[in-house]
């Protein structure tokens, strides 16, 4: 495969993809009224404003854009007062109060008429034409004004109310005219449901303290799992289970880490101060201490230390990089496996980011190819470095999963050594980790591309 090159993009290059709209100058005073935008705070979300007109929304073009502070807020103008006011969260360049680093996926939230917060329920009122802020309000046994407040203010906020934002946010899409209110109002039941149960088992219960996983029955019905939340690398790395610290594990993408130094999978105990590092084989490596500042982790063992710049941190997945060392490390709360099994429904019509360390020594190679999954045929396309999209396709292939589950991918057929023959390793709605076989390493497999192309970029940065 190709190397590819980091090209930075802007967020104004992004912000007026396709708008051709006026747009708010930097140090300019806007005089008009001022709108938050809320699943956490929001910011560096696109916003962009039009005319009130019947035509579906992702159609209409943009008259007046802008994006949002850190504290999510941006003035809308006079001029455009009952205007359609839609917010974009861009996957790897807005970022969330509610959790560290930059979104990892793309979705988008409209306001409500006369109102000027902009949250997971104003955007399911939005778009429906039969459900407004009254009924969802009704569902979820709360007032109307519970939903329209700063729920995330920190003396006046509702923690409960903040947890139903957060859980309707992870199921909202990117600039889309589908009607999601009824699907969005059945992940609402089913979450008040298990908030009934909480607070059934524990009255003082705190809800800033979880979130809600939504899954699908057989019959597609949304089931509601609370899960403890991660809002800090510490929350992260200190996890516990059942009220006692649980460890993490971690692996190098890099072959001459992970194979070469025999480091392999490794697990990390982190509880108050003190680690312990223990090797693949279960023997026990070092004990040392550490301290966690931000998105960083100071380790010090044997009058050596070590810092590593975490640049994507969620409730089950972080991934870091070693300021000395610079290869890409995933870190898990559940074992790195090499061996779990693929299913047609996670590839078939999908598309993936595939990110790798190429490097056959210590010094990393970052390379990313879009992976376009057919039936039978994958499309493997180059991130041009010139225009900042994935436009130089390479080759199409074929791919099929072999009877022990792995996805194997023939590159031989474009004239490489070996395929890749992949298993899946773990996942969540941002990503899926891979272990290739043939080359021995795990590779990251994103959803987003947008998010997909600011993980290379950190990483690529923290290279140079």
């Amino acid at each position: 495969m190709k190397k590819i090159s980091y090209l930075a993009l802007s967020i104004s290059t992004l912000l007026l993809a396709g708008c051709g709209s006026e747009s708010e100058s930097p140090g300019v005073i806007v005089d008009g009224e001022k709108y938050t935008v809320i699943d956490g705070y929001i910011n560096n979300a696109m916003i962009c404003v039009k005319e009130p007109v019947k035509e579906p929304r992702s159609e209409a073009a943009c008259v007046y854009s802008t994006t949002t502070n850190s504290n999510g807020v941006f003035t809308l103008p006079n001029q455009y007062k009952g205007y359609l006011v839609t917010a974009h969260v861009v996957g790897g360049v807005s970022s969330d109060s509610d959790t560290v680093g930059v979104s990892p996926r793309s979705y988008s939230m409209s306001a409500a008429e006369g109102e000027t917060n902009i949250t997971p329920f104003s955007t399911m009122s939005a778009m429906s034409d039969v459900t407004d802020l009254a009924d969802i309000a009704a569902e979820l046994g709360v007032e109307v004004e519970a939903l329209t407040q700063d729920y995330v203010d920190v003396d006046n906020g509702n923690a409960k109310v903040h947890l139903y934002a957060r859980t309707l946010a992870s199921q909202l899409m990117y600039q889309d005219d589908v009607d999601q209110s009824e699907s969005l109002l059945s992940v609402a039941k089913a979450t008040k449901v298990l908030v009934e149960q909480l607070e059934g088992q524990d009255p003082n219960i705190d809800f800033s303290d979880i979130t809600v996983n939504i899954k699908n029955d057989d019959g597609g019905n949304p089931i509601a799992e609370d899960v403890p939340r991660v809002s800090s690398l510490e929350d992260f790395l200190e996890h516990k289970v059942e009220g006692e610290p649980a460890p993490v594990y971690g692996a190098s993408l890099n072959f001459a880490y992970f194979v070469g130094d025999d480091e392999g999978v490794q697990t990390f105990l982190y509880e108050d101060g003190v680690v312990k590092q223990y090797k693949e084989d279960g023997a026990l490596d070092f004990t040392g201490e550490y301290t966690i500042s931000g998105d960083q982790v100071e380790v010090r063992a044997h009058d050596e230390s070590e810092t590593d710049q975490f640049i994507y941190v969620s409730n089950d997945i972080a991934l870091g990089v070693p300021i000395g060392d610079r290869d890409l490390g995933v870190t898990a709360q559940e074992p790195l496996i090499k061996d779990g099994r693929f299913s047609d429904d996670e590839l078939v019509n999908k598309t993936h980011y595939f990110l790798v360390d190429e490097s056959d020594n210590k010094s990393p190679d970052p390379m990313m190819v879009k992976i376009e999954y057919g039936t039978e045929k994958a499309t493997l396309t180059d991130f041009n470095q010139e225009n900042g999209k994935f436009d130089e396709v390479f080759g199409t292939v074929s791919y099929e999963i072999n009877g022990e589950g792995a996805v194997v991918i023939k590159l031989t057929e474009l004239g490489d050594d070996t395929d890749t023959v992949m298993f899946k390793s773990i996942e969540n709605q941002h990503m899926l980790v891979g272990y290739d076989v043939n080359h021995q390493t795990f590779s990251l497999n994103f959803f987003d591309e947008e998010f997909a192309i600011e993980i290379y970029k950190r990483w690529a940065d923290l290279t140079k």
